[in-house]
């Protein structure tokens, strides 16, 4: 697959086969509210995000959530021979470790088909997601699925292409429930140097914006209130697709 073709093709993916499958890229470990499960807190409120994204080298992400450190390595592309791609982190004191599997593209029908699974762990907490991302025969993304686990809660989200400004840029509306919460999030990947994510999770606000240059690498910042593995989902999403 030449370059072109992969880098506009993940674009129109945004949310799609990398929200369900690389969201465990920045985790918990930030400044929490509310209740606790197990040894991390349900929801982030009004948490600052500031991080530095960087798909193609180590570090894959730097930065803070609150004021407190997130550092993550690894790769989000897999391993040798075709093999799954892993990553490891430490988060604010908690270990971070997954697995990624991506079939990207597979010819289906008159399009094509791209399916993900991640297996995760931030601290004690399990997370095991699978995604299926329907495209057109012009790798125009169509429609996609997200469902699995988030701490023994349900995930349950469907996807559907977002475009804007006459189709300037790529993105997706994505909704549907998060480890319990309702979501509604519309995402934008800018064929410019600027994009974001905007919605709400469980009612409360997701602001966030996205800056790239020509210089792999994105900056990703702005406020964040939901779910953690939520933001990890968002922010891995991000990484894999704009950097």
């Amino acid at each position: 697959m030449d370059e072109r073709r992969s880098k506009m093709s993940r674009r129109a993916l945004l949310a799609g086969s990398s929200v369900a499958a690389v969201g465990a890229l920045t985790g918990s470990g930030a400044a929490w509210a509310g209740p606790e499960v197990g040894s991390i807190p349900v929801e982030l409120v009004n948490a600052n995000v500031n991080l530095a994204l960087n798909s193609f080298s180590n570090p894959l992400a730097t930065g803070t959530i609150n004021g407190k450190p997130v550092h993550a390595t690894g790769s989000l592309y897999g391993g040798a021979h075709g093999g799954p791609g892993t990553i490891t982190g430490s988060l604010a004191g908690k270990h971070l470790a997954a697995i990624l599997t991506l079939k990207d593209q597979v010819p289906s029908g008159s399009g094509y088909v791209t399916t993900a699974w991640l297996t995760a762990s931030v601290g004690d907490n399990a997370l095991a997601l699978s995604g299926t991302f329907n495209l057109d025969a012009g790798y125009n993304f169509v429609s996609g699925t997200i469902t699995g686990s988030d701490r023994g809660l349900k995930v349950d989200v469907s996807t559907s292409p977002y475009s804007w400004a006459g189709n300037i840029g790529y993105g997706a509306k994505i909704t549907g429930t998060y480890a319990g919460s309702a979501i509604a999030v519309t995402a934008k990947v800018p064929s410019g140097p600027g994009g974001s994510v905007k919605g709400t999770a469980g009612g409360k606000i997701i602001d966030l914006g996205i800056q790239s240059s020509e210089q792999p690498g994105t900056q990703l910042t702005g406020t964040f209130s939901g779910p953690p593995e939520l933001l990890a989902v968002i922010v891995g999403a991000v990484a894999f697709f704009d950097s």
